[in-house]
């Protein structure tokens, strides 16, 4: 006799609540909390265990630690989404559009070209507005491409995992748990699918770093959500929230030893970056110009 099953095959009434019937897999409302718990349980241990191994001053010491400091949290978000994909969704992580071939690094690319616009829009505009003021070129060393290669990947240690988890399963399961409503549209479900992921990307970081920041990383989610669900592939959710980041450390709004200009603004909504309101309104503005003209064109295709 199974604990499951009752005698003619179906999931007795306990269980059905909680898991999928012919599925043997929890529901999607439930897969997404564990993997929140998950989430929560295993990049705290990471946080825990940062550190910094090299003592003194210097970019090239910065540049080290700062790796370091970051990859422990990076690690434990990664295998929180790895463990939620395999053991609750019974899902390869290729399924959630991560089949890393050449199709993929070139959609990569287009989506690093759109996030670096947005942020190098917002950047020119202050420096003509008077939002950011130019203060000089940084003075460059024989070491800057190993500051450029350890800048590219301190991002990408924040921003694949971060994909992984909030594009890659959250949305995907939030689709899938509106399959068993058949008054609910596809475009509906996605909606609501992009505007749930972007709450929990707003969530995190305005807890971090004020309402303001939570704002301006809540539009960008939307955008990244709605490339996800029109490609069905990360490779450009990935590339755009990559390339609107790095943008920033080369042209001097977040100064790390990579970046080449050093501006500054007499106010800003992050302590830790140059990004005064304007700046804000700025990213925001054309944030939303992309997400229209994405909108049209698939509206175009049918």
């Amino acid at each position: 006799m199974s604990l499951l099953l009752d005698e003619d095959g179906g999931l007795r009434p306990l269980f059905g609540v909680f898991l999928n019937p012919g599925q043997g897999r929890l529901r999607a409302g439930f897969r997404i909390l564990i993997g929140f718990v998950l989430l929560f349980l295993l990049a705290g241990v990471g946080n825990q265990l940062r550190y910094t191994p090299l003592a003194g001053e210097g970019s090239l010491i910065q540049s080290v630690n700062m790796l370091f400091y970051q990859l422990p949290n990076a690690l434990g978000i990664l295998l929180a989404s790895i463990i939620s994909v395999y053991a609750l969704d019974g899902r390869s992580i290729s399924e959630l559009g991560l089949k890393i071939r050449a199709v993929w690094w070139r959609n990569f690319t287009k989506g690093t070209l759109i996030g670096a616009g947005i942020t190098g829009f917002s950047i020119v505009t202050g420096l003509i507005t008077g939002f950011y003021e130019f203060q000089g070129f940084s003075q460059l060393t024989v070491y800057w491409p190993v500051f450029l290669i350890a800048g590219m990947m301190y991002q990408l240690l924040y921003v694949f995992p971060e994909e992984l988890f909030v594009r890659g399963y959250i949305i995907t399961n939030v689709l899938e748990g509106f399959n068993g409503f058949s008054r609910v549209s596809r475009r509906s479900a996605g909606a609501f699918a992009v505007i749930f992921s972007s709450l929990i990307f707003y969530y995190f970081h305005a807890i971090a770093k004020g309402w303001q920041f939570g704002l301006l990383v809540a539009g960008l989610s939307i955008l990244l959500g709605i490339t996800y669900i029109l490609s069905g592939d990360l490779s450009l959710p990935v590339g755009i929230h990559f390339g609107y980041n790095i943008t920033g450390v080369l042209f001097g709004t977040n100064i790390q030893p990579a970046s080449i200009l050093q501006i500054s603004s007499t106010s800003s909504i992050d302590q830790s970056t140059s990004l005064p309101v304007e700046a804000l309104i700025a990213r925001l503005f054309v944030t939303a110009i992309v997400i229209g003209v994405l909108l049209r064109h698939n509206y175009l295709k049918g």
